[in-house]
């Protein structure tokens, strides 16, 4: 993909979730260190290494980890868990759609994702949901097991930590090419 249009799509997809967010900045601790941080290069580098995948033989082949391509301080954080669903032999031959769940979106995960995931193996594609960082299995146990919305920083941080981690697995998935449409 190319980088400015990967850049592009990932500073939409910021610029939506930010018009969700209260404007008065005194309720939101560091908020001038999250636009700092933003406006930088390390928010979202051009370049992107594939993740090393590994699947989970006992899932029969369908769960996998790697490890983030941005850690920080949460050990559990630092893995991230996906699914891979197969649309049949030639499977690696096959464009991947990406299923992203929101925040808390647990029902969306387990039960829908799957019955989307078998419409688009039927239309010939494979299908991949990853989990986002701070969610389910990769909760932090010190943080009271969940992401501060309220923190701008560390929301940023996790953003950019999701957006590296998407980039990682499509490296890895199909090589860095992406067909639009």
């Amino acid at each position: 993909m190319i980088a400015p249009l990967a850049k592009f799509i990932d500073w939409s997809a910021i610029q939506a979730v930010s018009v969700m967010m209260p404007s008065d900045s005194m309720q939101h601790p560091r908020l001038e260190e999250a636009l700092e941080f933003l406006k930088g290069p390390e928010f979202i580098p051009d370049e992107s290494q594939p993740a090393r995948l590994e699947f989970d033989p006992e899932e029969s082949g369908m769960h996998f980890r790697f490890p983030s391509p941005r850690p920080g301080n949460c050990a559990e954080n630092n893995i991230v868990h996906g699914r891979l669903y197969r649309c049949g032999e030639r499977w690696q031959e096959r464009p991947v759609v990406i299923l992203l769940h929101g925040s808390g979106d647990s029902l969306n995960y387990k039960f829908r994702f799957p019955l989307i995931a078998r419409r688009c193996n039927r239309a010939g594609f494979n299908a991949a949901s990853l989990v986002a960082p701070y969610h389910f299995q990769r909760r932090p146990r010190q943080l009271g097991g969940s992401l501060g919305y309220s923190d701008c920083l560390q929301f940023a941080e996790a953003t950019a930590q999701a957006i590296s981690e998407i980039r990682a697995f499509i490296h890895s998935s199909t090589g860095g090419k992406i067909v639009l449409g």
